[in-house]
């Protein structure tokens, strides 16, 4: 398989939350591995996430903007753009 990342992806086995500002309840999801420019998270429902949102970190205060850039089952990989300093950021 042809690597195209920039930066490794570290394992990182978080629970995590979809910011979906005008879009209704946050969604739970798990996040399986993180870089500086990306991550690949894990959710029950594809459909349900928006194309760019705010992902925050439980337990941390680390939130991301982001942007869907591949979805395979219920797995997705993510281009994470910047970080924001709270979870009222517009993504």
């Amino acid at each position: 398989m042809l690597e195209r990342r920039v930066r490794p992806r570290a394992l990182t086995l978080k629970t995590g939350k979809i910011v979906c500002r005008n879009e209704g309840a946050d969604i739970d999801c798990a996040i399986l591995d993180l870089s500086d420019g990306g991550a690949r998270i894990l959710v029950s429902d594809p459909a349900e996430v928006p194309q760019k949102f705010l992902l925050k970190i439980d337990r941390a205060q680390t939130v991301y903007v982001c942007e869907r850039v591949w979805t395979d089952g219920n797995r997705i990989g993510l281009s994470c753009h910047s970080a924001a300093s709270n979870a009222q950021s517009e993504p």
